[in-house]
């Protein structure tokens, strides 16, 4: 990118290095593709002059940021918008798809005892459906419900049952139809008493 003169003409003292450092941490990611392209789309407009960059570093996100910049540097000026839009059209569950076995973990976290995982299992049903919808077509049924078996008595061993007491009354549950992991692990522990 061509730099104008400085004001003491060619002859004068060169300009100063320009740096641009960009921190890690996933979310500010987003922030810092906003200061992005008000630096490289909007500033060099109201100078009047393009700007560039002799050092571009970063950490995690930063680095990606910092790797864009150096890629996209011949580009027009909407570099800073193009990475803005892929921000915009970014979506978790694009990035971090969640699945039962994911909730299972979450519950076997010390300090979180059977009652409490339970509850949280009920309680976060609409909200893990919405992230994870699990259904079951006729043509998939029985390799789903094989999963659904994994996933269910996992989920309870996890939140501190036996395998073998849980195992058959798993299997029992799922031969009642359609179910949703979420309404498996509730018709088992009501069929256990729990």
């Amino acid at each position: 990118m061509a730099e104008p003169q400085s004001a003491t003409g060619r002859d004068g003292p060169p300009r100063p290095k320009r740096a641009l450092v960009f921190s890690g941490g996933g979310a500010r990611g987003a922030y810092e593709a906003g200061v992005i392209r008000f630096l490289v789309d909007e500033l060099p407009k109201r100078l009047g002059h393009p700007i560039s960059f002799d050092i571009l570093s970063g950490t995690s996100v930063g680095a990606v940021h910092a790797c864009f910049l150096a890629a996209t540097a011949e580009l027009d000026g909407s570099r800073g918008s193009r990475l803005v839009e892929f921000w915009k059209q970014m979506r978790l569950e694009d990035i971090l798809p969640l699945s039962a076995g994911d909730l299972v973990r979450l519950v076997a976290i010390p300090g979180v005892g059977k009652k409490l995982a339970e509850r949280m299992i009920v309680e976060l049903k609409d909200k893990f459906t919405s992230l994870a919808p699990m259904t079951v077509d006729s043509a998939a049924k029985p390799a789903a419900s094989s999963q659904k078996l994994q996933d269910a008595v996992s989920a309870l061993i996890n939140l501190g049952y036996k395998k073998p007491e849980i195992e058959k009354t798993v299997r029992d549950v799922l031969k009642n139809g359609d179910l949703s992991l979420e309404d498996v692990l509730r018709e088992t522990l009501r069929q256990m008493g729990h």
